[in-house]
């Protein structure tokens, strides 16, 4: 029974990552002192950019995480007792079906595929559906889940890469700790997520929370130091992917420092909050190309 609570935390995990999937040219930096809170316009092209492809990296660490819990609901089936089982795939779950095998190096790791089949929604909501497979392994003793996603498609939004995390189940959900390395692509470009980071997925709320992350993003040809905290992603809340709460900071060499703030009416409005180099924060529109 305890391998089976191990299995189940990690199939949460998929469905955490399922919940992970802009350029012209740049003005010069201002080398004004901060910006006027009535001044959106202080804001150059470059940081526009970098305050839509933040956003958009915060939904694709939400529908990582969001697809990783999925593996969790294994922990409901007695695989340790079924002894046909590694001559025998098992398949459960409909969107995603997981299916396990025992594997190949290591009968006590598993091997395990994601399919959300020709299009079907994972949040019990027609506005957010989701095709494709993502394949990966599952540790149970180590808690440990590894995630390659080559042609996941959500609403449109197609998610590549790898995630590597240990997890570990709580009252609230599961939490997963460990390395992304993600690429997103939509209409609006694409970018690529890299770094270390915990985010937290809640099932009953069908939220992603990014607890910390650090690394970088790249869009386009520009990439900026990100770091996130506390950051809350939910499709079924909100009716988009555009974090509700949190904070992400951004540098870069084209850039002042900038850092963003999410409050409950940014999903609706795409209304944030802004500060530019420690200034006081200001009111600005997220570009439409992050209207997720």
């Amino acid at each position: 029974m305890k391998r089976f609570r191990h299995l189940l935390s990690v199939i949460s995990i998929p469905l955490l990552a399922v919940t992970l999937l802009a350029g012209c040219p740049q003005a010069p930096v201002p080398t004004s002192g901060p910006a006027d809170a009535a001044r959106v316009t202080d804001l150059t092209a470059g940081e526009k950019a970098a305050l839509a492809t933040a956003a958009r990296a915060a939904e694709s660490l939400s529908q990582t995480a969001g697809t990783a819990q999925a593996i969790a609901r294994a922990d409901e089936l007695p695989l340790r007792q079924a002894k046909a089982f590694a001559a025998k795939p098992m398949t459960f779950g409909s969107c995603p079906a997981v299916t396990l095998t025992m594997g190949e190096q290591d009968p006590l790791v598993y091997d395990l595929t994601l399919d959300f089949g020709t299009g079907c929604a994972p949040f019990a909501s027609s506005d957010y559906t989701c095709s494709g497979t993502v394949a990966g392994s599952l540790d149970p003793d180590a808690k440990r889940v590894t995630l390659q996603f080559a042609d996941l498609t959500c609403n449109d939004k197609t998610l590549a890469g790898s995630v590597g995390v240990i997890y570990e189940r709580a009252d609230a959900g599961i939490g997963l700790t460990g390395t992304w390395n993600v690429s997103y692509s939509d209409g609006a470009g694409s970018l690529g997520v890299t770094g270390n980071g915990t985010v937290s997925y809640d099932p009953a709320a069908t939220a992603a929370t990014v607890s910390s992350f650090a690394g970088t993003i790249h869009g386009g040809a520009e990439t900026w130091i990100a770091a996130m905290s506390d950051v809350l992603v939910s499709f079924r809340t909100a009716g988009s992917l555009i974090p509700s709460a949190g904070e992400i900071t951004l540098t870069g060499e084209n850039i002042r420092s900038i850092t963003i703030r999410f409050d409950p009416a940014s999903p609706t409005t795409g209304i944030v909050r802004v500060s530019l180099d420690s200034g006081p924060f200001f009111k600005a529109t997220l570009p439409t190309s992050a209207s997720l």
